[in-house]
């Protein structure tokens, strides 16, 4: 066990006993993780901030349920996800606005504005299995490609095609709104 994972143990075991130094180190563990997990689906800083505190709160709220036996990132990554999709359903719909497209590309998107957070999860419903699987690891949960391959026992290579195969299906259903059309796979 590598003393980052010992430290981690060690304070959530603190946060378990209500103590503040604990939650602040495992605070600040986890902040620049979560905080880049969050920027992949809005650029708005104040949101950002709000949506981690929020997901560290839901975190620090549930941790007797947390299975000390499994890693506790993934399972810290979802309760911070659960916060976004919370940010989605109560803020302005504007704001649910996910970009599929690399972020350093620059392009005008107008159906953009017409994809909403519950359109992408019906249509990732539609994407091939291994597919969806690897792509919810890497664009939502935040995984890194050589983590998947680790997860899913497969290669690097791999799992970046399985991303790049799910953009291409929503780039195209994306395309299919842009022109007014519904895309079918």
């Amino acid at each position: 066990m590598s003393n980052d994972q010992k430290n981690v143990k060690h304070w959530i075991t603190g946060c378990l006993k209500n103590d503040r130094v604990s939650q602040k180190l495992l605070y600040q563990y986890y902040f620049a993780e979560m905080v880049r997990m969050i920027e992949k689906y809005t650029r708005d800083k104040d949101a950002v901030i709000s949506i981690v505190n929020n997901g560290f709160l839901k975190i620090f709220k549930n941790l007797e349920a947390y299975d000390r036996d499994r890693p506790f990132g993934p399972w810290a990554k979802t309760l911070v996800f659960r916060a976004l999709s919370d940010y989605f359903r109560t803020s302005d719909p504007q704001s649910k606005v996910v970009s599929l497209f690399d972020k350093d590309a620059i392009s005008e998107q107008p159906a953009l504005d017409r994809l909403y957070m519950e359109d992408l999860v019906l249509h990732l419903n539609q994407l091939p299995p291994t597919t969806k699987k690897v792509f919810i690891l890497y664009a939502i949960e935040g995984y890194k490609h050589k983590e998947i391959s680790d997860i899913l026992s497969i290669s690097d290579g791999t799992s970046k095609w399985h991303v790049s195969n799910a953009r291409t299906i929503l780039r195209k259903y994306i395309s299919g709104l842009n022109e007014g059309g519904v895309y079918v796979q």
